[in-house]
């Protein structure tokens, strides 16, 4: 009887908009817990003592600042002085510049934190439409997007993570777009333009490193569409896009000279750490949820913001690298081998490389998207059994 009940009233259309009904309470609700950090006024005369008397000072004191502290008073040194190499000279300005003027123009940095967290929910729904099909899996993606503690734990704290995530979905969403035969030229060099765009912006929020693997990534789509030269401007409007970030630095009467000397003193920071990655970290924290830190003496410990769906994003990861390298000689879907060579490059990048979990602010939105995927690949009723288990587990088991 009540299975008959539900065939006949829960049809694919009600789900959906229960889905629906559901992702906005779960946003309302979790915005509502972490309301406070949203609207915590910048607290200056405090961050910037513990600036001035912690380890990036003094590297024999006691006291620590954090990092989300740590960009505050940069942001906010950057926002009014404008002074690019004096408080965390070693990343790049955007990100600071964003979270500088939120303090200024809203009285905390937070503000932004937030608002980028929104952009990046549309961006991700955008992406998530392109490469899953089932409106019910796409709420789903949604949804498993907004309650992962470790992607919405950056709507309320100041990271760079977030910003870069932002321009990364804002980038892939541009050139996979290319990818479409019946597109226009006109269409086709706004493309071009906003890729470029992205690319620069997300180059200007950390140190460059993973942008190879975004190039790699462009440099396979432009080659398969015969559009390889598009690699020329996508490149030059990042470079400057990147250095209109610093215009103020040479507003001030800094020369070109100056201004290389300093990105390679930064290059130069991040080389010649001794820091000894044990390599495969990223697995072990997305297995079980375990990480190591970059001391000799570090020890294995738990990763708070861990679910049992990391588990389960991964293993999809591996089922769809499987079926791609069983395909590869058939004619694939080029969008969808974007997506995991994009996938496989920074899990790559992260098996080899010094990691913090916070780095997988990158990888995750695209492990959901797979994952969500490879339920698609199953037997419907089954997939909403395994997806409903998981999302069972993704809130139990963390």
């Amino acid at each position: 009887m009540i299975i008959e009940y539900c065939k006949k009233y829960l049809t694919p259309q009600i789900i959906s908009i229960i889905l629906l009904l559901y992702f906005v309470f779960l946003l309302i609700l979790q915005t509502t817990l972490h309301w406070k950090s949203y609207t915590r006024p910048f607290q200056k005369e405090f961050l910037y003592t513990l600036y001035y008397n912690s380890q990036w000072v003094n590297p024999e004191s006691k006291y620590g600042i954090g990092d989300d502290g740590l960009y505050q008073v940069a942001g906010h040194t950057l926002a009014t002085k404008h002074e690019f190499f004096t408080i965390n000279p070693e990343m790049p300005p955007l990100a600071k510049y964003i979270y500088g003027y939120s303090i200024l123009f809203f009285g905390n940095a937070e503000f932004a934190a937030a608002i980028m967290f929104i952009f990046a929910i549309i961006a991700f729904a955008f992406l998530v439409n392109r490469y899953v099909k089932n409106r019910i899996f796409q709420l789903g993606a949604l949804i498993f997007f907004i309650t992962d503690p470790l992607l919405f734990e950056q709507s309320y704290i100041t990271m760079f993570d977030l910003p870069q995530l932002l321009f990364l979905l804002l980038h892939i969403l541009a050139v996979t777009s290319m990818i479409s035969k019946n597109i226009s030229h006109n269409r086709q060099v706004l493309l071009v333009l906003l890729a470029g765009i992205s690319l620069g912006l997300f180059i200007s929020v950390k140190i460059a490193f993973l942008a190879s693997i975004l190039l790699v990534v462009d440099l396979f789509v432009l080659y398969k569409i015969r559009r390889l030269w598009s690699i020329v401007p996508i490149g030059v409007i990042s470079i400057l896009i990147y250095f209109l970030t610093y215009i103020m630095y040479f507003l001030q009467g800094h020369t070109l000279i100056e201004f290389l000397k300093n990105q390679k003193w930064m290059l130069h920071f991040y080389l010649s750490s001794h820091i000894q990655p044990v390599y495969g970290t990223v697995l072990a924290t997305l297995i079980a949820g375990k990480t190591i830190g970059w001391g000799q003496r570090s020890e294995w410990t738990n990763v708070s913001q861990w679910t049992i769906s990391w588990t389960a994003y991964l293993i999809a990861f591996f089922l769809s690298a499987t079926n791609t390298v069983r395909k590869l000689n058939k004619k694939s879907n080029l969008s969808f081998l974007t997506l995991m060579l994009l996938s496989t490059g920074l899990l790559v990048a992260y098996i080899f490389l010094p990691f913090f979990t916070r780095y997988l602010v990158l990888l995750l939105p695209f492990l959901i998207i797979l994952f969500f995927r490879t339920l698609e690949s199953i037997h419907l009723k089954r997939s909403y059994i395994i997806g409903g288990v998981i999302f069972l587990l993704h809130y139990l088991i963390q």
